[in-house]
């Protein structure tokens, strides 16, 4: 068989962006879910994880990772890499607090509203790649060790941050 070296390197370059990729894709009945929990996650990652040590607010930006549904919807696992940062206004100058940006695992019930039983997240270190492996799905650990999200959900929480204070210099 004989394949000249454009076509070859063209089906190279297709395969590399179309199958490596990093990301699992929710399905539509997950990111409904993941939807539908929206307000209790935002709630828990600002008010029992994200904290405030200079006087500022805290925001927070997460990307659903993967979701699980357990007894008929009664339990459920949502997976997330979650960044909560805390932002504070010197001089009319945006800066940063306290903040963390790391995957997390929220252990969620429903029992007449939802609720947050607990969370995990993997240690730092060498541990760090143990405790993925063992607290997150495996189709989410290529999105994990590939440290791709929290940047993009660092810039979401800038922003909402300095919505949140030109709105408040308006009032």
């Amino acid at each position: 068989m004989n394949i000249k070296p454009p076509l070859l390197f063209a089906v190279l370059i297709i395969y590399l962006f179309v199958g490596c990729s990093n990301s699992y894709e929710l399905t539509a009945e997950q990111k409904q879910l993941a939807n539908t929990l929206k307000d209790t996650t935002q709630k828990y990652l600002v008010d029992d994880f994200g904290k405030s040590s200079f006087g500022g607010k805290a925001f927070r930006a997460y990307k659903v990772l993967d979701i699980e549904a357990k007894d008929g919807g009664k339990y459920i696992n949502e997976y997330l890499w979650a960044v909560c940062q805390e932002y504070y206004l010197t001089n009319d100058r945006l800066e940063t607090g306290t903040g963390i940006s790391l995957p997390i695992a929220l252990f969620i019930q429903l029992d007449g509203t939802y609720k947050v039983n607990s969370h995990k997240v993997p240690r730092d270190g060498s541990m760090f790649s143990y405790d993925v492996e063992n607290i997150f799905p495996k189709r989410t650990h290529n999105e994990i060790f590939a440290h791709e999200i929290p940047n993009q959900l660092i810039e979401q929480a800038r922003q909402e941050a300095e919505d949140y204070y030109k709105k408040r210099k308006t009032q």
